[in-house]
């Protein structure tokens, strides 16, 4: 008998969590009325990533053959919109 062990993992890219928020200024326009300015969005985004792992051991007598096949991993899910998005809803000159 052999014992063969399979481990497979698999990695993918969700997107990206802005960690950040804008920086404002606080002046005055032309007809002295107050207006906020970006003056820089100010973004830190941090990669979000799903691992799928999958791992199988079996035993396969002498004389047998395996075959491998395709490793195709499940769908990923959707990411939880309203935790990723910027809370602030702003309208934002530049």
């Amino acid at each position: 008998m052999i014992d063969l062990k399979i481990g497979i993992e698999h990695r993918r890219s969700l997107g990206f969590v802005n960690y950040g928020s804008p920086i404002m200024n606080s002046s005055k326009n032309f007809f002295d009325k107050p207006v906020e300015v970006v003056i820089t969005e100010n973004r830190i985004e941090v990669p979000v990533f799903q691992s799928t792992h999958y791992r199988n051991e079996i035993a396969i007598p002498v004389g047998h053959v395996v075959s491998l096949i395709s490793f195709a991993p499940p769908p990923a899910p959707e990411m939880n919109k309203s935790l990723y998005q910027n809370t602030q809803n702003k309208t934002y000159a530049g």
